[in-house]
Order: structure tokens, then sequence, then C-alpha cells
């Protein structure tokens, strides 16, 4: 009997140049055999980019099924519609192809080398569920887990902030812990969800697409996600820049 497929995907472009070959190193040193990789590129180049990673992941990796498309997407779009769209990309991509399920695995993050094994155990438990593994986010002062609980009042009022420093000993207790949101950074969606799920931005917010992904969930679809807390990322992320001046 063959081991679930498990497509790794996730958006990316040249701004992520800098983590690039280190990320598909550390992808390929998972121990979990029955992996494909796809990455869409949105950098605004004509494929460019994507061509120059496909080509050390080519001859670096010959015989490993990794694809790094040219997402052609709008320069219309803003940053945050784009990465909408390849995110959608990669889930249309899983679905259409036969994935049993769909690693998002951002392209900043790294995981440990089993961690397809330790997110596919917990969702076979929880075949429902969208579970994913736990990383930092922003720097000094600001650093924090990337997990939004939920916080209940009432049935009719809830609230949903990120972990204070001084919750984090507490809730990272190896266990799993149902919270409202854990981004996008490393989760793990099985097949039979991804036709609910369509990742989207608006132009008029600046709420990220995981944050409307973790809505949907939430409020729409009934699904809930979970957070891995045996399981630590590295988070090689670098700021992108202001806003309304380096990108839109």
């Amino acid at each position: 009997m063959s081991l679930p497929s498990v497509l790794i995907a996730a958006p990316t472009a040249e701004v992520k140049n800098y983590c690039f070959r280190n990320w598909i190193d550390n992808v390929m040193s998972f121990s979990y055999p029955n992996i494909d990789v796809f990455l869409s590129d949105n950098t605004n180049d004509y494929g460019a980019n994507a061509k120059k990673n496909q080509t050390y992941c080519d001859e670096t990796y010959p015989g490993a099924k990794i694809t790094i498309k040219p997402s052609m997407v709008s320069s219309k779009l803003t940053l945050l519609e784009k990465m909408a769209f390849c995110h959608n990309e990669c889930a249309t991509r899983a679905l259409n192809q036969g994935y049993d399920y769909l690693l998002h695995l951002e392209s900043d993050i790294f995981p440990p080398s089993d961690v397809i094994e330790q997110l596919m155990a917990e969702s076979i438990i929880r075949p429902n569920a969208i579970i994913g593994a736990m990383y930092h986010t922003d720097e000094g002062k600001d650093r924090h887990l990337m997990v939004l609980k939920t916080i209940n009042r009432s049935m009719f009022d809830k609230k949903f902030d990120k972990l204070r420093p001084d919750e984090e000993a507490y809730f990272v207790n190896g266990y799993l812990r149902r919270v409202f949101s854990v981004g996008l950074g490393c989760v793990l969606i099985p097949r039979h969800l991804l036709p609910k799920i369509k990742f989207r931005a608006d132009k008029k917010s600046d709420m990220a697409p995981d944050g409307y992904f973790a809505e949907d969930c939430y409020f729409r679809d009934k699904i809930e996600i979970y957070s891995h807390t045996a399981i630590m990322c590295r988070h090689d992320n670098r700021r992108w820049g202001i806003k309304g001046l380096d990108y839109k």
C-alpha cells in the first residue's frame, strides 16, 4: 500500500531568493518519501526568476519532482492579491493532480525533517481539521508565535488575539491546541477540504490572505484549525519594505 501523496507548495518571488536554495535543500531533506514540490512565482519578470531557480533544482536534485511556475499574474494587482492568486494556484494543483494532502509551506519557513509525519499522524485522527506547525514572526519586542487564539465571551461575542509573551510557555505543551489561526507558513490540508477553500485579498484592506483564510475556515466553512505545539519551525523572514513605497 502506497503512502499518501503530499504536494509541498507555496507562492514565492525574487524577494525570497536570499533563502531559496536553503529552503529547497531543507525540503529535499524531509524524511517523508512521497512528496512533490510546486512553487508559484509571482515575480514580474516574464518568468526569468522561476527559470533560474528551476535550473538550480534540476541540476542539484535530478529526478526530484520540483516545479517552479511563473504565475503570470497581472501586474495591476496588489501584492496581497498576487499572493492570494498564487495560494489558489497551489491548491488547484493539489486538487487537479490528485494529491492526498497539500502542505502549504511558505518559502521562508524551515520545519524539522519529519514535519509531514508529525502533522499527518494528527490529521489521520482529525481528518476534517487543518493542522499547522509553529513559528515566530516579527522581530525584537514584537516577536511572537504566529498563533491567533480564540477568546469566547459568549457564543455571539468572540475575539481573536495573538499570544502574549507570558502565555507562550503555557500554550506550548507538546500537544494540539485549537486556535483561530496558525497562518499559512506550514499547514497540512487534506484533499477533501481543498474545494471549500478560496484564498482572497481585498484592495481596501491590509489583511493578508492567511487572515481571510482563517476567517473563512472559522465562520463560513466550520473547519477547525489546530497548532501542533511539538513542531517549531525556523522563520527566515526579511522585511519587504514600506507599503505604498516599496510595494502596493
